[in-house]
């Protein structure tokens, strides 16, 4: 903890990897695409910046009923 206020605290944080990708399609189907895709991405081991471990969080969230994303 960096500082604590009377309403919240302030923390600093490792940085940390986001990736995120768009696709079409049911929320099954853009599910299974958009992973497929971020998995290539992770698996990538020729990255200047390095590794990126298998076990960081997957979050899948619909943006449109013709729409998901995955990061």
């Amino acid at each position: 903890m960096v500082d604590s206020y009377e309403s919240f605290e302030l923390r600093r944080y490792d940085p940390f990897w986001v990736a995120e990708t768009l696709v079409s399609g049911d929320f099954d189907d853009a599910g299974s695409r958009a992973f497929r895709r971020l998995f290539d991405f992770i698996k990538n081991d020729e990255r200047p910046e390095g590794k990126i471990a298998m076990t960081v969080p997957v979050i899948q969230q619909p943006v449109a009923p013709e729409k998901a994303s995955a990061s």
